[in-house]
């Protein structure tokens, strides 16, 4: 797979749903068996219904992934959040203990972060007990349209043998862009730019800031240097561009928008 063809065929889909089956059949064609997307930021911007989290993993295994409250005691999921290089399931401790008897488990002795280790353990073991035997998981970050920092992570799950994953033919660098350009696209098609602030002139935020501070339009052109009329036609203006039908109004909008400083 040339990164290419893998960027022309994430680039067809117009709708999250397809981009996201786009994308598994990438990852299947690598010999994935599941793939996850899971968004990682704390809530849903203004205007978006909900935080878009999609997987294809067995049925059992999310059933027990999220009755058990997994989801916070992941270590996956804990590394992908602090940093930006992809990750091998490999990479965690907890991979590793999960392969481990009980009885040599060498855990923290008590308390809250011996619970901590247990069930971040309990994660690993229950993927191998669902027939996953590695992973791949790839921290996405970008900008919404809104300007503000939107993270995901990309999970790709192995049930071959566990060693098989560690090959340039399983984990191209590629699918790494690929991924990155994945996520780029599902944030752009769910978040719509916030239209801009209107621009106003001069003569315009004079009106309105004299207006907020309890100036009649003769007394603020008599301030400014015109006449009344003009400051008239000056707030209707800023009243058009605002979208207010009234000057109180206009005055807290274009405060609470930052355009005036009275």
């Amino acid at each position: 797979m040339i990164l290419d063809e893998a960027l022309n065929r994430l680039g067809q889909p117009d709708n999250p749903e397809d981009l996201f089956n786009t994308f598994s059949q990438l990852a299947r064609d690598l010999g994935y068996a599941a793939v996850s997307y899971i968004d990682s930021r704390p809530g849903p911007a203004p205007g978006e219904p909900d935080l878009f989290v999609r997987t294809t993993v067995r049925e059992d295994f999310l059933h027990t992934y999220l009755s058990e409250g997994y989801m916070s005691h992941d270590p996956l999921m804990v590394m992908a959040k602090r940093q930006a290089a992809p990750l091998t399931w490999a990479d965690v401790p907890e991979f590793h203990a999960s392969l481990q008897a009980p009885s040599k488990l060498d855990l923290p002795a008590r308390g809250r972060a011996k619970q901590d280790a247990q069930r971040a353990i309990a994660v690993m073991t229950s993927a191998a007990d669902h027939g996953y035997t590695q992973g791949y998981v790839i921290p996405t970050h970008t900008v919404d349209p809104q300007g503000r920092l939107a993270s995901a992570v990309v999970s790709l799950f192995w049930t071959q043998k566990p060693e098989g994953l560690i090959s340039p033919d399983s984990a191209p660098a590629w699918l790494r862009l690929s991924a990155l350009y994945f996520h780029e696209r599902v944030v752009s098609m769910r978040l719509t730019p916030v239209t801009p602030p209107p621009t106003l002139t001069q003569r315009e935020q004079e009106a309105l800031v004299w207006a907020s501070r309890g100036k009649t339009v003769e007394e603020t052109g008599e301030i400014i240097g015109v006449s009344g009329r003009t400051v008239t036609f000056h707030l209707q203006n800023a009243l058009e561009k605002l979208g207010c039908y009234s000057k109180i109004h206009a005055v807290a909008k274009a405060i609470q928008m930052g355009l005036i400083h009275p």
